[in-house]
């Protein structure tokens, strides 16, 4: 029994290591995974902005057209009403 119980501490003590081991690089992937994150949004955002500020021929975007778009039907429904 005393072992079977010696052979149990030493797995444990080894699936522990392991664990942590595991835990570690998955900590370190879901930082840099965060990283990359914030920083493709923060590359996003400033190309936007700096599209905006220096070329103002470019057609609209997407976002843009759709609240046009609702805009327009809006008026219209509201013009519909009126009638």
């Amino acid at each position: 029994q005393t072992r079977l119980s010696q052979l149990l501490c030493q797995y444990l003590l080894l699936c522990q290591f392991f664990l942590r081991r595991v835990m570690m690089r998955i900590f370190w992937l879901s930082l840099f995974l965060m990283f990359l994150l914030i920083l493709g949004l923060l590359l996003l955002i400033w190309t936007r902005l700096t599209i905006g500020d220096s070329v103002t021929t470019t057609p609209p975007t997407l976002p843009v057209e759709l609240l046009g778009r609702c805009h327009r039907t809006k008026v219209s429904s509201t013009r519909l009403k009126k009638f």
